[in-house]
């Protein structure tokens, strides 16, 4: 899809690995499934998710940034911080007494970005039952102010 392009170049970060059709792909093995759920469970935090917006948003972002924008308690942010960078989707750059984290797993953006497309279109579709014609945007602040919906 040209959308997924513009979506990736637009964060100047790509997925390294193809983009495998799941109806193509064998039954999960155990372990894969494993490794699955153990993903979805980390990005399934909203304290996480909001900390990766803000991230998406700035590039780059200090704890203190973070705990502004998010309100939350430094310590609280720092121990979400932690959680994303052990399982390698944030990295932590010191520069002098700051430390500065970044996303550095660029697939995690674009299944954020589909997570809120999926939440769009079932609004959209929930209209369209109900006989509306359009849904209305009900995101606090959206991963990008370009959201396409799934057609």
């Amino acid at each position: 899809m040209q959308s997924d392009k513009i979506q990736r170049s637009r964060h100047g970060l790509s997925c390294l690995s193809e983009k495998p059709s799941l109806s193509g792909l064998p039954l999960l093995a155990a372990r894969t499934a494993i490794e699955l759920a153990a993903v979805f469970e980390t990005l399934a935090n909203d304290t996480r998710l909001r900390v990766l917006n803000v991230m998406v948003q700035n590039a780059e972002t200090s704890p203190t940034e973070l705990t502004k924008k998010i309100g939350m308690k430094p310590q609280a942010v720092s121990n979400q911080l932690k959680r994303l960078s052990d399982r390698g989707i944030v990295e932590r750059r010191r520069s002098g007494n700051q430390v500065y984290y970044r996303i550095v797993d660029p697939c995690v953006i674009d299944l954020l970005e589909r997570g809120l497309w999926l939440i769009e279109d079932r609004k959209l579709r929930k209209g369209v039952r109900m006989g509306k014609r359009t849904a209305r945007r009900e995101f606090g602040e959206p991963l990008s102010s370009d959201i396409p919906t799934c057609t």
